[in-house]
């Protein structure tokens, strides 16, 4: 049993009991434990100068971790930038907060939902081979979009530029054709048709009607008005 406040000891000391010290001790050279160390002290990590225990340096461990509650990095109040480098496969089991820019230069595969409550940039191809869905606007500045599978859209489809179907079935019937539409079409321009146009139901002209070649109408013609022929008319 040794009492001493301050003691300086040269040589090599073995210890085969416990060790305690009761006030501060200072260690000018390495530390090397071989057995299992425990830290009594329970105070929370709330920067990087306030905890049970505190590195100046950086700390290497070879073998795998586990923190029992909160991982922070690069919170010491000051301005600098601080990185999490993850070399191999990380899993994350419950949620997690970025709150600045994550970025990820490698593939990443996400077995569940994603969330995203802010904006979000895509600069290269986003390529997904499950359903995916909408809450609110899609908008794509440039570069367009590619959908190689069948597309469903519940609400409006608004398109302000020019709309290109290249798709060149013929139409024979309402049910088929390159563009099918179950409902009505309101058209507020003109329209021009390339090949032949049939009408299954009646037809409403409120305007001129100008047929440039021959007409043939297989069932009766009534006009309830004046009719102006400007060349023969052949019964």
């Amino acid at each position: 049993y040794i009492r001493t406040n301050n003691w300086k000891h040269e040589a090599n000391i073995e210890i085969t009991g416990t060790l305690k010290v009761n006030g501060a001790t200072t260690l000018d050279n390495t530390l090397t434990v071989t057995n299992t160390s425990t830290f009594n002290k329970d105070t929370a990590a709330t920067n990087a100068t306030t905890a049970a225990a505190v590195f100046k340096g950086g700390i290497g461990v070879a073998k795998d971790s586990v923190i029992g509650t909160k991982l922070t990095i690069g919170q010491n109040n000051i301005d600098e930038d601080y990185n999490l480098k993850v070399v191999g496969t990380t899993d994350i089991t419950g949620n997690t907060t970025v709150g600045g820019i994550l970025g990820v230069t490698g593939a990443t595969t996400l077995n569940n939902t994603l969330q995203v409550d802010g904006n979000t940039t895509i600069t290269g191809t986003l390529n997904v081979s499950n359903t995916t869905t909408l809450a609110k606007k899609l908008t794509v500045s440039s570069g367009g979009t590619s959908i190689t599978g069948a597309t469903s859209i519940d609400g409006t489809l608004g398109v302000t530029g020019i709309t290109s179907i290249t798709n060149g079935t013929d139409s024979t019937a309402t049910t088929n054709g390159a563009l099918v539409v179950t409902g009505g079409v309101g058209i507020g321009g003109n329209i021009n048709v390339h090949g032949n146009t049939q009408v299954d139901g009646t037809t409403k002209l409120h305007d001129t009607l100008d047929v440039d070649k021959k007409t043939t109408l297989k069932d009766e013609l009534d006009v309830t008005k004046a009719t102006i022929l400007r060349s023969t008319l052949d019964v």
